[in-house]
């Protein structure tokens, strides 16, 4: 699949956090000025960034003041005035942390709205991978303590990124979901999280149907028959997910989990 740090929703996060910490940043402003959607048209941003240019201004500064041009529509002239205003206020300042930053982010942009109420697979999937990245902000600032930046965030990600698309010819760790690994064996195996709301998976817990939890059986029992010389399971006692932290109920033996018969 897509690694994680070039999702589009990650991507759109990001450069939110790239035009906060660098304001001179204009493809990160143009990625983000329209996301979500605000009523900028492309008219509207065209008219925008040569007026910037005119003026020897950034785009940021330029949207700051886009009532004053008369070619630009007011509703756009309006949407870019707030864009320009949220990114101020989300400015790093005495004891704003990286998450707390990311989550201003997340919350006043109206990035997570959309998704929120939607119940496609696919929309809380989004969701859950901005969460995902407020748990990884969280964890930089308490390993960075005192000396956490959003730009040291912001070249940790772009460090993992390059990283993430390295094509080691030896020696690597393949990670893969459950169902990816159907077909393929190796000599060791590790399955992470083998805890309540993982393995079995939340949907299949609220649910309660005996046909989900008979599926989730069958997708542990795949990825242990991977193994062909060592399986590893892993829980834990707290897990941060989504950007809070759990107390998990370890489900190690399939035969605890409830059964059809």
């Amino acid at each position: 699949g897509v690694a994680f740090y070039e999702r589009a929703e990650v991507k759109d996060v990001l450069g939110y956090l790239r035009l906060i910490s660098n304001p001179r940043d204009e493809i990160a402003f143009r990625r983000v000025v329209s996301r979500p959607v605000r009523g900028i048209g492309r008219k509207s941003l065209a008219l925008l960034v040569e007026w910037a240019a005119g003026n020897g201004w950034t785009c940021l500064e330029a949207a700051s003041r886009a009532d004053r041009n008369p070619a630009i529509a007011k509703r756009a002239a309006k949407s870019l005035k707030r864009f320009a205003a949220l990114i101020e206020e989300c400015a790093p300042g005495p004891g704003r942390t990286v998450e707390r930053i990311l989550r201003d982010v997340i919350e006043r942009s109206g990035l997570a709205a959309e998704w929120q109420g939607s119940a496609t697979e696919q929309d809380q999937q989004r969701l859950a991978n901005i969460q995902e990245l407020v748990t990884a902000a969280g964890q930089f600032d308490r390993s960075q303590g005192e000396e956490a930046t959003l730009e040291g965030f912001l070249e940790a990600t772009s460090l993992v990124s390059d990283v993430d698309s390295l094509d080691d010819s030896a020696g690597h760790v393949t990670l893969m979901t459950l169902h990816a690994a159907k077909g393929l064996e190796f000599p060791v195996v590790y399955i992470v999280a083998v805890e309540q709301n993982l393995i079995p998976h939340e949907r299949s817990v609220q649910r309660g149907d005996m046909r989900d939890y008979e599926e989730e059986r069958r997708l542990l029992f795949v990825g242990m028959t991977r193994a062909r010389e060592r399986l590893v399971l892993t829980q834990t006692k707290k897990r941060e997910f989504r950007g809070r932290t759990f107390s998990t109920i370890p489900r190690c033996s399939p035969s605890s989990w409830p059964s059809s018969s």
